[in-house]
């Protein structure tokens, strides 16, 4: 896991990252490259988080090459930059590997296994439990691939994993099960182990920052998956200037300074508010209960509303008059803020070692505030020649 946050205005970016990385569920390191830089004809800064490879082929090794690639080659918008480099990702040949392919198929037989166990956990046939998960299996068709080819391919493979799983499974059920599992993978469904990735800065011919951020979870037929696309500028002509903090992966900490409250809190304030209020509203009669329940929408719109008027706006219109230098410090403090917490509470330490910060602005470009090193550039000569 990790904790990340992009902070914008209309004079910049800071990004900031920290270097925690959590292996087999419980090893944690502080060493993960989390945040990068394109050549220097670039005003360009990537993040990611959540699932450090694609199909086992490290995000860094691909942000790197990609890099190589693009040299000095710019782009009139940040967007334009986000779709090169998905183009990038679908060129690459190690893609056309089965066995590569097979990765991000064999994560979705397994939602479909795990979604099936829950009801036969609760005294369900596999019939009936099958029947139960195709209820909750998306039927759009958002990700455009060779259904038939899937199936060919990797029919077998899938059919082979239930029968693992699934004593006395027919071939019938089976053959219902794969094409669960195909229909999954064409939805808009995202498994959990998905990468997100950040896209900030300025196109060539763009006066102010943007945050592109969006989700890959896999590739296959030559075609990645995307979703959850979001966009964050400061831009005056689209949102009035305003400025953002925009937090990434493991939010809640920040979400808390921003908002004023935890989130996890406020759901539960939420939560038991509404179980009062419909406690309450059934002891009036018919006629009053509608009147009943605006008194407690009230209230509820009456927090949010302080919560926005003392809490969220002060900062918000105080952002707009930060320097690039203490955007950076503001970026480097959420995070150490996450790290804390997560350093001071029943956790395994998910967020934490070096922070990096980089800004990003359209005078000086992207500047690296702190950046772990893992060599002394010294010592390296052909290092400094290369990335002249």
């Amino acid at each position: 896991m990790t904790a990340e946050v992009g902070v914008i205005n209309e004079r910049g970016i800071a990004l900031a990252a920290d270097s925690a990385v959590t292996i087999n569920g419980s090893k944690v390191t502080n060493s993960a490259v989390k945040l990068f830089t394109l050549d220097s004809a670039h005003y360009v800064g990537i993040m990611i988080y959540g699932n450090a490879d694609l199909q086992s082929v490290p995000w860094e090794v691909i942000i790197k090459s990609y890099r190589e690639k693009l040299k000095n080659n710019t782009f009139e918008k940040l967007r334009d930059y986000v779709n090169d480099f998905e183009k990038y990702i679908s060129s690459l040949e190690i893609w056309n590997s089965k066995d590569v392919q097979w990765a991000m198929v064999c994560k979705y037989t397994y939602t479909i296994i795990n979604t099936i166990k829950p009801f036969l956990s609760e005294g369900k046939g596999l019939d009936e439990a099958i029947n139960e998960t195709e209820k909750l299996v998306p039927k759009d068709k958002n990700f455009d691939i060779n259904e038939q080819e899937v199936i060919t391919n990797f029919e077998n493979k899938i059919l082979n994993e239930f029968k693992s799983n699934f004593s006395g499974i027919t071939d019938s059920q089976c053959s219902k099960c794969s094409k669960l599992v195909v229909r999954c993978l064409m939805s808009n469904y995202t498994p959990n182990d998905y990468t997100g990735i950040v896209f900030a800065g300025y196109g060539k011919e763009e006066m102010f920052p943007s945050i592109y951020n969006f989700q890959v979870d896999g590739i296959i037929d030559q075609k990645v998956k995307i979703s959850g696309f979001e966009e964050t500028t400061s831009n005056p002509l689209s949102n009035g200037g305003l400025a953002s903090i925009v937090p990434f992966a493991q939010s809640d900490v920040m979400k808390t300074v921003i908002y004023g409250i935890a989130p996890e809190l406020n759901d539960f304030r939420k939560q038991q508010l509404s179980q009062l209020k419909e406690t309450i509203v059934s002891c009036f009669p018919k006629e009053q209960q509608k009147a009943v329940k605006s008194v407690f929408n009230r209230y509820d719109q009456l927090f949010d509303n302080h919560s926005q008027t003392e809490y969220v706006s002060p900062i918000t219109s105080m952002l707009g008059n930060l320097s690039i230098s203490e955007l950076g410090n503001m970026a480097e403090m959420l995070v150490n803020l996450t790290a804390f917490k997560r350093k001071f509470s029943n956790d395994i330490g998910t967020v934490g070692g070096p922070i990096d910060v980089l800004t990003i602005s359209k005078g000086e470009g992207p500047t690296w505030i702190k950046r772990k090193e893992y060599f002394d550039k010294s010592l390296n000569e052909g290092y400094k020649l290369r990335r002249r």
